[in-house]
């Protein structure tokens, strides 16, 4: 978030990329933590880890057409 703030992205973005920028930070923080590793595996299904990729890609995509 501090990143996009930073560049000047983030008051460009959507509330839907804001959300989903939120979401998979939440995700990088959790799986930092050994004890968190485990509840995160059981809500990561390959469905989910899909849509993740999927969106992040569409994210990449904006970003890199913002620049």
């Amino acid at each position: 978030m501090r990143l996009a703030e930073g560049c000047g992205l983030y008051e460009q973005m959507s509330d839907e990329q804001r959300d989903f920028l939120d979401t998979i930070t939440n995700f990088n923080i959790e799986a930092r933590y050994p004890e968190d590793k485990e509840a995160l595996s059981r809500v990561l299904t390959e469905e989910v880890c899909r849509n993740l990729i999927d969106e992040t890609k569409k994210l990449q995509q904006w970003i890199k057409d913002k620049f």
